[in-house]
């Protein structure tokens, strides 16, 4: 992008709400980190191409060493976008019921994995029926804190 000749900078607006002491799990605050720095130089927008960005996150998080596609239940082939450290992450840029899906899988893998620690990333602005982070923390909040028990994280993010 360019304006009047000087190159315009996209920057990568990034929100956060924790639950269950997510921020004193230094496990899990070093693994957002460095997906912070991953989300900060994805040029592409989580909401006008989430395919594109999808592709180029998991590209950025494998060259920093990070797996893509863990499996958490190879009975059924189920998966979470990554994990590392004992911190398991999702990606949930679709409908509103894959991040929900996403928690319970990550929910799921920390009943058998102690010490276990989530964080769900998605658009912080509505988009018709697609996760959103101010749902998604509302309702993690109102109705799933009762049985998500582990330390998690959501992020938010836009450009």
């Amino acid at each position: 992008y360019a304006i009047n000749d000087k190159a315009l900078e996209i920057v990568m607006e990034i929100i956060i709400k924790d639950f269950n002491s997510f921020d004193r799990k230094d496990n899990g605050v070093k693994v957002f980190e460095e997906i912070k720095d991953v989300l900060e130089n994805i040029k592409e927008s989580p909401v006008i191409n989430s395919t594109a960005f999808r592709n180029q996150f998991k590209d950025a998080i494998s060259i920093k060493g990070y797996p893509h596609n863990i499996i958490i239940s190879p009975k059924h082939s189920i998966t979470i976008t990554s994990s590392r450290e004992n911190v398991g992450i999702c990606l949930p840029l679709g409908y509103i019921a894959r991040a929900f899906y996403d928690l319970m899988k990550l929910n799921y893998y920390s009943t058998i994995n102690n010490g276990f620690c989530g964080i769900l990333i998605c658009p912080i602005k509505p988009n018709g029926n697609r996760a959103y982070f101010s749902r998604v923390a509302a309702e993690t909040e109102n109705m799933y804190s009762n049985f998500i028990k582990m330390p998690l994280r959501i992020v938010g993010i836009d450009q």
